[in-house]
């Protein structure tokens, strides 16, 4: 029996050897011809209903499986079992399975991952998020898991506040690697339910800095909620009156946050007349001592409240004082400090490292350095875990087609023409750890950013050059892969940098473009118009003048979508939404046109798998599998009832 056990156990690991290396064929001979020897085997029963399974024998592993199971009912196997279902389609079997495997093993992460996986799929999102959620839970370092349950926290909107949701989103904010702007519908709603927040801005509770949800969602997302935004104005004015020797520990601790949030908003908060004259006061003699050097016993609470309105950067020696100020009241101000003053210092010492590779001399590119040199653009704070890949893979699995269109270098190196304040590259750069990325701009203010966020993150791969697209080919080149993501439509003429960009592109090279869609952006056109006509300029002030009017209904009461956009609640991409300098806007026809004169081959757009676009596509042109014809894209787009906002795609050079 002992000998019987060890030849067993023997087989199985000269197998799985084989599988490791995934050599499945070699492993499925080995444990076949341990089932002669061995017939009836659990354990080897088990594996060779693996190895059926992953050379797509999936019949013959649903047999071998259950054989196993038959003989030894254990939660691998039952695993394995569900992941085959999985894989025929069959997912009401695979959340039996995977749910006996659970209720077996109650710590067998991947199944738990798994079942919340179909249970998505099958559109019960509770019960997915509370599978994902144990899975998190036993590993809070599982990307997979914590993508699970923050992509479906940010799909969920609650009529009542739920105590484990409100758990969950806690978890979720304190893991590495989790998006935190994705969560802020749910925690926005978790806040508004748990406070009684009404839609003029009152509530049945006061908020409590304490909270948790509260200082992640404050410090950590940009509110995009109109109740919300409106008891934290009543809340700030209230802290903006208060005498500086009344602000208890809860009134400083609430004046943190609503900084916090007013800088990552970049103060879009409508501020009336008396409060203008208020905080203009309390700026004159906060400079007023700091130029003097005598600090009155209320000195940190006035700075706390300026807070709350401007960055200390805009103080007139703060800067000199910044030591001091990071010391006064350290407790409740210190990070406060750290975000609006020297990362600012900070951004200002990387100006004076860009290079720069050309003068900016096109009117409408000056135009759009201008508005982002005031407004940076976007402001960000964190990104999430990226899964690292190599170019070839990724073209290989979102686009099969694209084997016939020969071999892509591997590392890569990567042009980003137009690469903003650095989120995007900070994605690719850690999604493709080897490869060598050049990022360009005509902001430094943008620049400074992206370089203090990539410092901030440790990443290395990355370099940054001052200059104009039009002037791109002074940067030699060529690139395995040009990027330009939400550039292009705002050049004066965008066909002359997709000509520029596409000639920077190594043949057999590709390249990766966002742009506006005209049919999905007709609303912000529309507000434009009405914009114009009424003489609203592009000032902050405006901005924020603007955007009261919205909220009170008393301006464009026929566009109420502007509000429902999360560009919406901060000043630069307010400004980027409705007030750009310039902007354009595509058709698929009209990318179609310019691609072809590009000289690229259009290779299909990007993530639209899971929004069921794609089926769509192929159901209604069966005879292009490949999905590249965008005059059929241009058909499709006529009949959708919501057309995209833009397009984001892929093109090879030949």
């Amino acid at each position: 029996m002992a000998r019987a056990s060890s030849r067993v156990k023997a087989i199985v690991k000269k197998a799985e050897n084989h599988v490791k290396a995934k050599d499945f064929a070699a492993a499925g001979l080995i444990v076949r011809d341990g089932l002669a020897e061995f017939p009836g085997n659990s354990k080897l029963l088990h594996l060779a209903g693996r190895t059926a399974y992953h050379m797509g024998d999936y019949s013959e592993a649903v047999t071998l499986l259950q054989s196993a199971l038959a003989v030894s009912p254990e939660a691998n196997a039952f695993f394995d079992l569900g992941l085959v279902h999985r894989a025929r389609g069959n997912l009401a079997d695979a959340i039996s399975c995977f749910r006996a495997a659970v209720q077996r093993d109650p710590r067998l992460h991947r199944a738990h991952v798994n079942l919340g996986f179909v249970l998505r799929r099958q559109g019960d999102l509770i019960s997915a998020l509370e599978a994902y959620y144990t899975a998190f839970k036993l590993d809070t370092k599982s990307i997979v898991s914590l993508h699970g349950v923050s992509g479906i926290l940010g799909q969920m909107t609650t009529e009542h506040y739920e105590p484990l949701v409100d758990e969950m989103l806690v978890c979720v904010f304190e893991a590495a690697g989790a998006d935190f702007q994705v969560l802020a519908p749910a925690a926005a709603h978790q806040l508004i339910n748990k406070y009684g927040v009404k839609s003029d801005g009152s509530s049945i509770l006061n908020l409590d800095p304490k909270d948790p949800l509260l200082r992640h969602y404050l410090t950590k997302c940009i509110n995009i909620y109109p109740a919300l935004e409106k008891i934290l104005t009543h809340c700030r004015r209230d802290l903006l009156f208060t005498p500086p020797q009344n602000l208890d520990e809860n009134a400083s601790g609430m004046a943190v946050l609503i900084a916090l949030q007013s800088f990552n908003n970049e103060y879009v908060f409508y501020s009336d007349t008396d409060e203008n004259a208020a905080v203009s006061a309390k700026h004159n003699q906060i400079e007023s001592a700091l130029a003097s050097g005598e600090f009155s016993k209320g000195f940190g609470a006035e700075i706390l409240v300026l807070s709350m309105f401007r960055p200390l950067s805009a103080v007139a020696g703060a800067q000199d004082q910044v030591n001091v100020l990071a010391a006064n009241d350290a407790k409740n101000f210190r990070e406060v400090v750290q975000v609006t003053l020297k990362n600012h210092m900070e951004e200002q010492a990387l100006k004076s490292t860009i290079d720069t590779f050309s003068e900016i001399d096109d009117q409408t590119s000056r135009d759009v350095r201008a508005q982002y040199e005031e407004h940076p653009y976007p402001r960000w704070i964190n990104i999430p875990h990226v899964m690292r890949t190599n170019l070839p893979a990724l073209l290989k699995n979102k686009f099969p087609h694209f084997s016939q269109v020969g071999c892509i270098n591997d590392p890569a190196t990567i042009l980003i023409a137009g690469c903003g304040t650095g989120r995007h590259v900070a994605i690719v750069a850690m999604q493709w750890p080897r490869a060598d990325i050049l990022a360009i701009d005509i902001s430094t203010a943008s620049i400074a950013y992206s370089m203090r966020k990539i410092k901030e993150l440790g990443i290395k791969n990355v370099r940054f050059l001052h200059g104009d697209i039009l002037e791109a080919g002074k940067l030699g080149g060529p690139f395995d892969m040009v990027q330009s993501i939400g550039v292009l439509h705002h050049m004066k003429e965008p066909l002359k940098g997709w000509r520029i960009l596409s000639r920077l592109i190594r043949s057999n090279g590709v390249f990766r473009g966002g742009l506006y869609s005209e049919r999905g952006r007709q609303f912000v056109f529309e507000a434009r118009r009405a914009i114009a006509k009424e003489g609203i300029g592009s000032r902050h002030a405006d901005i924020t003048g603007f955007r009261r009017c919205i909220l009170r209904g008393e301006v464009l009461s026929d566009i109420p979508k502007i509000i429902e956009f999360a560009d919406f609640f901060s000043t630069s991409n307010c400004r980027d939404l409705m007030f750009h300098a310039h902007e354009d806007s595509y058709t698929p026809l009209k990318l179609k046109a310019e691609i072809e004169d590009a000289g690229l081959f259009f290779l299909g757009f990007n993530e639209l798998e899971e929004r069921g676009v794609n089926a769509e596509y192929r159901k209604r042109f069966p005879r292009d599998p490949s999905m590249t014809d965008l005059s059929n894209w241009e058909e499709l787009e006529k009949n959708q009832k919501y057309p995209p906002e833009g397009y984001d795609f892929w093109c090879w050079k030949p």
